[in-house]
C-alpha cells in the first residue's frame, strides 16, 4: 500500500470509529430503516452537488446505473440498516467486534473468486489483527450480545466484504466521488419504502438529529470518497482493514474527549491489531483499473 492509501485508510477509521456510537445514539429515536435512508440520501446530494459543481463525468449507460443502485442496496444500505437493527440489542461494541469479520469474508471471497491468493503472511495477518480487536473490547461483552442482533452484524459484515470485490470488478474506471453518488444514491432508493411505512419520529431529540447529520456528513459523504479511493486502488482485504481499525480508534477517541484509562491490555490490542493490519497492507496489488480494462466495460 502506498503512502495515500495509508492516509485513506486511517482518515477512513477515525471517522467510521464514532459511527456505532452516533448509530446507537441516532436509533433510539428514529428507526433502522429511516435512519440509513436520510444518512444516504442527504450524503448521496451532498456528493452529488460536489460532483457537478467540479463537472466530474457521470456515466451514460443505464445499465451501469443499474450496477450502480444493485451495488449501494446490497452493500450499503441494507448492511447499515443491518447493524442499527443491531444496536437495539447489542452494544456498539460488540457490535464493533462483529463488524470486525468484514476482513475474514473477504478473504474467503476473494479466494474463492481467486482475486487474491491464500499467501500464509495474509491469513496470519488476519488472524492477528482479529485477536487485537477481541483484546481490544470486552469478549464476555460480545459473547453476551442477543442471537439475533449478533447474526444482523455478521450478514453485515460478509455483505460490506462482498460489496468491496463487486465494486471492484464493476466500477474500475468510475470515478471515485460519482461512485460514492451511486452507491449512497442506491441504498437510499432501495430503502425508501420501508423509511415511509416506518415514518419519522414526532420530536427526535436534539442528540439523534445531531447524530444523523454528523453520520450524513462525515460517516458517509466523506468516509465513502475515503472508501472508494481505497476499493479502486488497493486489494479487497486490504480495504476490509477499516474494520480492525475502527475499535483502535474508537479507543483514541475515548482517550482523547473522554479521558478514558488506557490499560496493558488496550495496549496489547493495539499492538496486535496495528501488526496485523501492517502484515496484510504488505505489497501493492494489481490496480483493478487495469482489469476492467482488459474487460472493456462500457460506462
Amino acid at each position: 500500500m502506498r503512502p495515500r492509501d495509508w492516509v485513506a485508510l486511517v482518515g477512513l477509521s477515525l471517522i467510521w470509529g464514532t459511527s456505532y456510537l452516533f448509530i446507537k445514539v441516532a436509533v433510539r429515536d428514529f428507526s433502522p430503516a429511516t435512519l440509513v435512508t436520510v444518512r444516504l440520501g442527504l450524503a448521496g446530494l451532498l456528493l452529488a452537488g460536489v460532483a457537478g459543481f467540479q463537472r466530474r463525468p457521470f456515466p451514460r449507460s443505464l445499465r451501469t446505473w443499474a450496477k450502480l443502485l444493485f451495488l449501494g442496496a446490497a452493500s450499503g444500505g441494507v448492511p447499515i440498516s443491518l447493524i442499527a437493527w443491531g444496536e437495539r440489542t447489542i452494544s456498539s461494541g460488540a457490535a464493533s467486534v462483529l463488524n470486525a469479520t468484514t476482513p475474514l469474508w473477504s478473504v474467503l471471497f476473494t479466494a474463492w473468486t481467486r482475486e487474491e491468493p491464500l499467501r500464509p503472511w495474509r491469513l496470519a495477518g488476519v488472524a492477528v489483527g482479529f485477536a487485537g480487536v477481541v483484546v481490544l473490547t470486552d469478549p464476555a461483552q460480545a459473547a453476551r450480545a442477543d442471537l439475533l442482533g449478533s447474526g444482523a452484524v455478521v450478514l453485515a459484515s460478509a455483505l460490506y466484504a462482498w460489496g468491496i470485490l463487486y465494486a471492484r470488478r464493476n466500477f474500475a474506471h468510475l470515478d471515485p466521488v460519482v461512485l460514492a453518488v451511486g452507491s449512497l444514491g442506491g441504498g437510499a432508493v432501495a430503502l425508501f419504502p420501508m423509511a415511509v411505512w416506518s415514518g419519522l419520529p414526532a420530536s427526535p431529540t436534539r442528540e439523534a438529529v445531531a447524530s444523523l447529520l454528523a453520520l450524513s456528513v462525515f460517516g458517509s459523504a466523506v468516509a465513502y470518497l475515503l472508501f472508494y479511493h481505497l476499493v479502486l486502488h488497493v486489494s479487497p482485504t486490504q480495504t476490509a482493514l477499516v474494520t480492525y481499525l475502527n475499535p483502535v480508534t474508537a479507543v483514541f477517541w475515548g482517550w482523547l474527549i473522554l479521558g478514558e484509562s488506557v490499560t496493558a491490555s488496550t495496549v496489547a490490542g493495539l499492538a496486535l491489531t496495528v501488526a496485523g493490519v501492517a502484515a496484510v497492507g504488505r505489497g501493492v496489488p494489481e490496480s483493478p483499473r487495469g482489469v476492467g480494462r482488459r474487460r472493456g466495460t462500457s460506462y
